[in-house]
């Protein structure tokens, strides 16, 4: 359960997209727990030339939403595993309401992408949401602004999760970047949040851990609990440094 009070060190959505692999990770490993997805309502193929590359400590991603849509990973997920996940779903406003109603009971939270490179539109419309249990909103750090936080927290979502994969150009396509270098992206973000708003979300960090240096800086910015991406993709794949 991530809490204002908690130190949590979590797996972030885009490594156990389908819900294949999180027992085995939460099995043998430090996390605390594992975020899956990203979740649509039904299945979805993704962008037609995904790709994945790495560059030194750096993740270029375009594979878009691909995955085996709600039903199916709704079939993998085990109660007895009910604290230790949570879910990132996406769709549109009606859509995502479905979803969470369907997960709300299989997990500790879910999470919503307000902002990210693998959708169409900017933004998700925060007002025709009808969040249901613990809700956090992802956001990169390019999105981190004042008038949006202050919509999260009318809402009712519980937290925000900083950063999500920042936009960029590769192969004549706009892919997802992640890695070292959102950390002092980040820290830009999070210094710039107001001291009432902050109070009022829990944040988490996200982007640019590959280190327990790394988590400790997080937390002298606030952020307790931190989610890690681009360091655990490397140490699987044979790649990190």
């Amino acid at each position: 359960m991530i809490t204002r009070t908690s130190h949590t060190l979590g797996l972030a959505a885009g490594l156990d997209k389908n819900a294949t692999k999180y027992k085995q990770i939460l099995d043998n490993s430090i996390f605390d727990y594992v975020e899956i997805g990203t979740i649509t309502e039904f299945p979805n193929e993704g962008h037609k030339d995904k790709f994945t590359e790495v560059h030194g400590r750096t993740i270029y991603n375009y594979n878009g939403l691909n995955n085996d849509g709600a039903d199916e990973v709704l079939k993998r997920l085990d109660l007895d595993y009910k604290n230790r996940i949570g879910v990132n779903i996406y769709g549109d406003e009606e859509s995502m309401n479905r979803l969470m109603v369907m997960f709300e009971p299989y997990c500790s939270y879910i999470t919503i992408n307000i902002s990210c490179p693998n959708i169409s539109k900017e933004y998700t419309e925060i007002s025709k949401l009808k969040l249901k249990g613990d809700v956090f909103a992802k956001l990169s750090a390019f999105h981190v602004r004042p008038k949006l936080l202050k919509s999260i927290i009318d809402a009712g979502f519980k937290g925000v999760i900083i950063g999500n994969s920042v936009m960029h150009p590769r192969h004549g396509v706009i892919c997802g970047k992640s890695g070292e270098s959102l950390l002092h992206k980040n820290e830009i973000a999070i210094f710039r949040i107001p001291a009432e708003i902050k109070s009022q979300l829990i944040i988490i960090g996200l982007g640019g851990i590959m280190n327990n240096n790394d988590v400790a800086t997080y937390a002298s910015w606030g952020c307790k609990n931190v989610q890690v991406f681009t360091q655990y993709y490397l140490k699987v794949h044979n790649k990190f440094e």
